[in-house]
C-alpha cells in the first residue's frame, strides 16, 4: 500500500495560478465529475510545465480563451486553476463545466514515460480526493472528437490500468478525516498553501528554540516596558546580514537546490525593498545567520530559526547553527518555509501566538495533533509554538493577519474561535501577506541613510519617535581608543560599524535599554577609515530628548 503523503509528494506539485483579472479564469464554481486528459501538442524543446505555465497567464491563452486546470512533465505538476473552478479545455459543454483539464507535456527533450507516470499519479490523487470512478477518466477525444492526448490515445487502456493500480494501492483514509473538508481543499498535496486535509494532520512545522524572556529592571514604567519589548529583538536598521550554509557535520550539508531556495528567500525579503542587506560568506565566523539542513534528507528533521538578534546573543559558537531546515525548499511550501525562517531572523514572531488574534484553542487536541508524527513534540514544544501567546508588546498596532508568512496552516478542529474553523483548515495565502511587506518595510525602510557627521566632543541630538533610527558617520583624525555614550532618559541599543571596501563590517554593540543606564561603547579608531553609528530609539522618559556623544 502507498500512504495519500507519499504519492502526493512524487506530484512535485508548485502552484502558479491564472490571475482572477484576467479573462481566461471565469471564476465560476463547479463540482467536478470527470478528469480530461490532454497532451499539449507542443514538440518545440523546452515547452516543459513551467513554459506552459507561463503561456496560460499571457495574452495569447486570453486572446484564445483557452486555461485548464494542471499541467504535467517529467519533473513538476503546476496548478493554474482551484479544481472547483471552471476551465476552457473541453469544447463548450460537460468537458469544461464538470471536468478536471489535465495538460501532459510531450516536448522533444522530456522522459515521456515519467510525465505519463505523472499524470496517473495526479489522475489517481483527484480520483481519491474527489470520489471521481474511473470510468470518469477521459480523453480530450471523448468530448470533442479531437485527436488528443494523441501521444496517449492508442495505449489509453494501458494508462488507466495504471491509473487504477495507483488508485487501489492507496491506504485508506479515514472517515472521519474525509467529511472534514471542501472540494477545493481536497486535490491538493501539502507541498504549498490550499492544500489536503491528511497532510495537514501530519505536517512538519517551525519549532522555535526556547530562549530566556531578557530581563529589565524592577518596577519599570508599563510603557517604557511596552516599547522595550517590542523592539528589542529587531536588528538596527541598514545592517548587513551574514549567511553562511554549514557544512560539518556532514548531517547538516544541503544540496545545491535547496541552498538556491534559501537564496531566493533572501533576495525576497530584499526585494521588497527593505533596508537590511543580506550577504553569502563562506567563513561560519563571519556570519550571524548559520544554516543546517539537519533532517532533510530523510525528510524527518525540523525547521527553526532564532528570532532576530537572539541569533548572537545565545548562539555565540561559530560552529553552530541560528537556522535548520529539515524538509525539501523546493516545493511551495518548502519556499514558504525559507520566507518564514528568515522572518524570524529579521525579528518576527509567529502571527497565530498574536494575543489580537483572539484565537482561542481546542488545547487538547492542539496538544494531540502535534505529539504526533512527523513533529513529535513534547507539551512544552506545543505550548511555545502554539498556545502561548506572545507579549502584547511584540505586536503594537498590528492587528492579527491570517495570511502572515508567520502564520501556521491549521488542520479544522484545533480551534474553537474565531468561528469557521471548527472544521475547516486555516490556511494563509501562500507568500508574504500585504502586512507582512508593510511591517517589514517599517522597521528596515529602504531608503538611504543621512548619515550626519559626528564630531569629537561634541553632542548630536537625538530626536526621533520609539522604533526610529539616527545614523551618524565618524571619521576619526587620530588613531586610538575612543568612547562613545548616549546622554539622556533613553533606551537605545547602539550599534557601531567599519567601512571596509564599501562594506559596514559590524565592530561593537550595546543595548541598554531596560536599565537606568547609558549605552557606551569603546573601540580603537584608525584615522582615514570611515565609520558608522547606528541608534535606533526604545523610549525616552517626558523630556523626549537625549545625544549622542564621542571623545
Amino acid at each position: 500500500m502507498t500512504s495519500r503523503k507519499d504519492l502526493g509528494a512524487r506530484l512535485n506539485l508548485e502552484i502558479d495560478l491564472i490571475p482572477e483579472s484576467n479573462s481566461n479564469r471565469p471564476g465560476t464554481k463547479i463540482t467536478p465529475r470527470f478528469i480530461t486528459i490532454h497532451n499539449t501538442d507542443n514538440r518545440s524543446r523546452g515547452a516543459d510545465a513551467h513554459a506552459h505555465a507561463r503561456y496560460i497567464k499571457g495574452a495569447d491563452a486570453q486572446k484564445r480563451q483557452v486555461s485548464w486546470h494542471y499541467t504535467v512533465d517529467d519533473r513538476y505538476c503546476i496548478k493554474h486553476l482551484p479544481v472547483n473552478e471552471k476551465g476552457w479545455h473541453a469544447g463548450s459543454g460537460k468537458g469544461n463545466s464538470e471536468s478536471i483539464g489535465i495538460e501532459t507535456c510531450m516536448h522533444e527533450d522530456i522522459d515521456q514515460k515519467e510525465a505519463n507516470q505523472r499524470a496517473a499519479n495526479l489522475t489517481a490523487i483527484l480520483m481519491y480526493d474527489l470520489n471521481i470512478p474511473l470510468e470518469n477518466v477521459v480523453t480530450h477525444k471523448y468530448w470533442t472528437g479531437k485527436n488528443c492526448p494523441r501521444l496517449l490515445l492508442g495505449e489509453w487502456e494501458s494508462f488507466k490500468d495504471e491509473v487504477k493500480s495507483i488508485y487501489n494501492s492507496i491506504e485508506p483514509r479515514p472517515e472521519a478525516i474525509a467529511n472534514l473538508f471542501s472540494e477545493e481543499v481536497l486535490g491538493e498535496w501539502f507541498t504549498g498553501h490550499g492544500k489536503e486535509d491528511e497532510s495537514l494532520e501530519h505536517q512538519a512545522f517551525c519549532n522555535a528554540p526556547v530562549v530566556p524572556e531578557r530581563p529589565l529592571q524592577e518596577n519599570i514604567d508599563p510603557n517604557r516596558a511596552f516599547l522595550v519589548r517590542f523592539n528589542e529583538k529587531k536588528w538596527v536598521n541598514h545592517t548587513v546580514l551574514h549567511y553562511c550554509f554549514l557544512d560539518t557535520p556532514i548531517n547538516w550539508r544541503g544540496e545545491a537546490k535547496q541552498k538556491q531556495a534559501v537564496r531566493e528567500a533572501f533576495a525576497t525579503w530584499k526585494g521588497l525593498p527593505i533596508g537590511l542587506e543580506f550577504v553569502e560568506v563562506n567563513d561560519p565566523s563571519e556570519a550571524e545567520i548559520r544554516i543546517g539542513f539537519e533532517g532533510l534528507s530523510t525528510n524527518s528533521g525540523g525547521s527553526w530559526s532564532y528570532v532576530g538578534r537572539d541569533a548572537i546573543d545565545y548562539v555565540t559558537n561559530p560552529q553552530e547553527r541560528t537556522m535548520n531546515f529539515g524538509w525539501d525548499l523546493t516545493t511551495s511550501y518548502g519556499r514558504d518555509t525559507a520566507l518564514h525562517e528568515i522572518g524570524h531572523a529579521l525579528g518576527f514572531p509567529h502571527e497565530h501566538q498574536n494575543p489580537l488574534a483572539g484565537i482561542v484553542w481546542d488545547e487538547e487536541a492542539v496538544y494531540r495533533t502535534f505529539a504526533a508524527p512527523p513533529n513529535n513534540w513534547p507539551r512544552q514544544t506545543t505550548y511555545h509554538n502554539i498556545i502561548r501567546k506572545i507579549s502584547a508588546n511584540l505586536v503594537e498596532g498590528s492587528a492579527w493577519d491570517k495570511d502572515s508568512i508567520m502564520h501556521y496552516q491549521f488542520p479544522g478542529g484545533l480551534i474553537i474561535s474565531p468561528s469557521g474553523y471548527e472544521t475547516q483548515p486555516l490556511i494563509p495565502e501562500a507568500g508574504l501577506s500585504p502586512t507582512d511587506i508593510e511591517e517589514a518595510k517599517r522597521f528596515y525602510p529602504a531608503k538611504t541613510p543621512n548619515h550626519l557627521q559626528l564630531q569629537p566632543y561634541l553632542s548630536a541630538i537625538i530626536d526621533v519617535d520609539p522604533g526610529e533610527q539616527l545614523d551618524f558617520t565618524i571619521r576619526p583624525e587620530q588613531t586610538r581608543r575612543y568612547t562613545i555614550e548616549t546622554i539622556g532618559d533613553l533606551d537605545t541599543v547602539m550599534v557601531l560599524f567599519e567601512d571596509i571596501n564599501g562594506t559596514s563590517t559590524h565592530l561593537d554593540g550595546d543595548d541598554d535599554s531596560g536599565f537606568d543606564r547609558n549605552a557606551r561603547i569603546t573601540a580603537r579608531l584608525t584615522k582615514g577609515n570611515t565609520y558608522y553609528l547606528r541608534v535606533r530609539l526604545y523610549y525616552a522618559s517626558a523630556s523626549g530628548k537625549g545625544a549622542v556623544v564621542f571623545w
